[in-house]
């Protein structure tokens, strides 16, 4: 077996990969999806990079092997990684932590009872990438959209959010307006009038740029700050 992760059963009797360093999962022909319910990172001596691309590796919502799993972290790890910490699901001291496995618990829970929404029924992949947004936003107890900006994403919101702001189901199609009903009858998604405004790389649509304000006929950055809006609250 590969020495950067091994399946441990914990006393909860969830199968957890444990994970000791960089593993691409999706190509590795030793382990399946079904070997494991849980992802545990163990305390392991590698750079603020390389912990990022390893938690690339076993994303939750990018990995077809890991898709939804719980994912968590050595508590070791935590002040490491806390730009991550979205899309962690938690930390723990060992595998076999309680409050990890009522996590696990709950997500699981969840995630039984939104089988309504079945990914292989649809035809659209953008629409088969909401879904999967959805199915893990829920799982996750996240059941509204929301515009707060979160440092560690790109766009500078959720995925979930950034498909909704974005129109990336711009096929108005039946199935996507009953989908949406369902989401707001059930309460897992509510209505707001105003969206955050943001700078985006109108290429990538990454926020994390480095840009200089200059006048647009001589091209100075030497400019004079005057006041020009007017917030009526304040």
């Amino acid at each position: 077996m590969n020495k950067s992760y091994n399946i441990y059963t914990n006393i909860k009797g969830y199968n957890v990969l444990r994970v000791k360093g960089v593993v691409h999962i999706d190509s590795d022909a030793g382990i399946k999806g079904e070997d494991f319910d849980v992802i545990y990172i163990e305390d392991i001596n590698q750079s603020h990079y390389e912990l990022s691309y390893l938690l690339q590796q076993i994303s939750t919502l990018k990995s077809y092997k890991c898709f939804l799993k719980p994912c968590f972290l050595a508590q070791s790890l935590k002040n490491r990684v806390l730009h991550l910490s979205p899309v962690i699901d938690g930390y723990a001291a060992t595998p076999d932590d309680k409050d990890m496995n009522e996590r696990v618990d709950e997500i699981y829970a969840r995630l039984a009872n939104i089988d309504t929404f079945e990914i292989s029924e649809v035809r659209s992949s953008s629409y088969i990438y909401f879904l999967k947004l959805c199915k893990y936003a829920i799982s996750r107890g996240m059941f509204t959209f929301t515009n707060t900006v979160e440092q560690a994403y790109a766009q500078g919101h959720s995925a979930l959010y950034v498909a909704k702001r974005n129109n990336i189901m711009h096929n108005l199609n039946d199935d996507f307006i009953k989908f949406n009903h369902t989401l707001l009858e059930l309460g897992y998604a509510s209505v707001k009038s105003f969206e955050e405004r943001i700078h985006l790389c109108p290429k990538c649509f990454g926020s994390h740029l480095f840009y200089m304000e200059t006048c647009p006929q001589c091209g100075s950055s030497n400019l004079k700050d005057e006041p020009v809006l007017h917030h009526f609250r304040c």
